[in-house]
């Protein structure tokens, strides 16, 4: 697994590799987004090579803040 993101100070249009991440969440937006990974595992599933990616921010509206954005990990190579 790999994580990357963009820097709100960091000016440029390519995404950082990241080290760590920090999700600064609640326990409701919490189970939101585990059960927005269950469905994306699943679709990976399905979908087999067909999938390239899901955003949170297309499953749940209520959670507020930057998109958490699922890759295929074959996608990015």
């Amino acid at each position: 697994m790999k994580v990357y993101g963009y820097s709100k100070s960091i000016e440029g249009n390519s995404p950082l590799i990241l080290s760590e991440i920090t999700l600064s969440t609640n326990a409701k937006e919490l189970r939101e987004i585990a059960k927005f990974l269950e469905q994306a595992a699943n679709k990976m599933d399905r979908n087999g090579s067909g999938f390239e990616h899901l955003h949170l921010s297309d499953f749940s509206t209520s959670i507020e803040g930057p998109d958490l954005i699922i890759f295929d990990e074959p996608t990015l190579k």
